[in-house]
C-alpha cells in the first residue's frame, strides 16, 4: 500500500520525505511584474526577494491547478493532504475539488483534506503528525482522528519587519508601511480561529519584540510545548526568540526552517513565524 503525505509549499517543506514517509511539494506561484515564480526546488529565494523588493506593482499569488494535485496523487492508496488556510488562499477548495475527481476515477483511494488554517511551520507540525502516525502503523481513520485532535493544540505567532508588499497589494496604507519602515516599527501578529492573520501589537525595534511575542504566546495556552520557527533570511534574530522563550521554559524543543517563495511572500524580509503546542 502507497502512502503520501502532500503539503502545498506554504508549509516550507521541499524535501521528498517526511520522517521516512513519501511527501511532495505541491507548489503555488507568485507573480512580480508579470513574471511567475514557482515555489518549488528550483527557485533562488535571494532573487525572489529582491524582485519584491524592486516591484513598485500590485503582486499576486496563484494557488495549485487541479491538475497539479491530481498529478501529486497518481499512484497512492492512502493521500493526507495539508493546505495553507483557507482564509487566505484558494488551495484548499482547489485540493478538494481534485480529490472528487480522483476518488471518481480511483473510487478505492482514500483522501483526507486538511485545512490547516494557518501556514508555515503550523502546516508542518501537522504533516510531521501525520507522518508519525504513519509509523505507528494507525489506520486511516485512526490517523485523521489524531490529526484533528492536534490540530486543536497548534497555534501560530509572527513577527513582521517589513511590509512593503503588503501596502503594493493594498491589504495596508503605504504611508504606514513606509513610516513603519522609517521608525522601525514590527508588527507582532496572530492566526485566527477562522484562519485568518490579526494584529496583537507592535514593537519599536526587535528586542522590544521577543517580550511580546512569548507573552503572546502564553497568553494563547503555550506551556513549554514542541516550537517550531521559520523565517525569511533571518536566522539570528529568530534565534533570539528561542533564547527569549527557553529563559523562561528551559526545556523547550525548538527547531527552525527557512521559509520558501510563498511565505516569504507573506512575511516578508526578516519576517519570523513561530508555531507552537499549547
Amino acid at each position: 500500500m502507497i502512502k503520501k503525505i502532500i503539503t502545498d509549499s506554504g508549509a516550507n517543506i521541499l524535501s521528498s520525505t517526511i520522517l521516512g514517509q513519501k511527501h511532495i511539494n505541491v507548489p503555488l506561484s507568485i507573480i512580480i511584474d508579470n513574471n511567475i515564480w514557482l515555489d518549488d526546488n528550483n527557485i533562488n529565494i535571494d532573487n525572489f526577494i529582491q524582485a519584491i523588493i524592486n516591484t513598485k506593482q500590485k503582486t499576486s499569488t496563484a494557488c495549485p491547478s487541479i491538475a497539479s494535485w491530481l498529478q501529486a496523487f497518481a499512484g497512492a492508496d492512502e493521500i493526507y493532504v495539508v493546505t495553507i488556510t483557507s482564509g487566505l488562499s484558494a488551495t484548499y477548495d482547489s485540493a478538494i475539488q481534485a480529490a472528487n475527481l480522483y476518488k471518481e476515477k480511483y473510487p478505492h483511494v482514500k483522501i483526507e483534506i486538511f485545512d490547516s488554517l494557518s501556514a508555515g511551520p503550523q502546516m508542518r507540525m501537522i504533516a510531521e503528525r501525520i507522518a508519525q502516525d504513519l509509523n505507528k502503523n494507525l489506520t486511516f481513520d485512526e490517523v485523521i482522528e489524531d490529526v484533528k485532535q492536534y490540530q486543536q493544540t497548534l497555534q501560530m505567532v509572527f513577527i513582521l519587519k517589513d511590509m512593503k508588499n503588503l501596502a503594493n497589494n493594498g491589504r495596508i496604507n503605504p504611508t504606514i508601511a513606509k513610516l513603519s519602515k522609517l521608525v522601525n516599527l514590527n508588527i507582532i501578529g496572530t492566526v485566527t480561529d477562522a484562519g485568518t492573520f490579526a494584529l496583537i501589537s507592535k514593537a519599536r525595534g526587535m528586542k522590544k519584540c521577543y517580550p511580546k511575542l512569548l507573552q503572546a504566546m502564553i497568553d494563547q495556552g503555550y506551556n513549554g510545548g514542541k516550537v517550531e520557527i521559520d523565517h525569511v533570511n533571518n536566522l539570528s534574530e529568530a534565534q533570539l526568540v528561542a533564547s527569549t522563550i527557553t529563559s523562561t521554559f528551559p526545556n523547550a524543543d525548538i527547531s527552525f526552517s527557512l521559509c520558501t517563495a510563498l511565505c516569504t511572500f507573506y512575511a516578508e524580509n526578516g519576517g519570523i513565524l513561530v508555531s507552537f503546542e499549547k
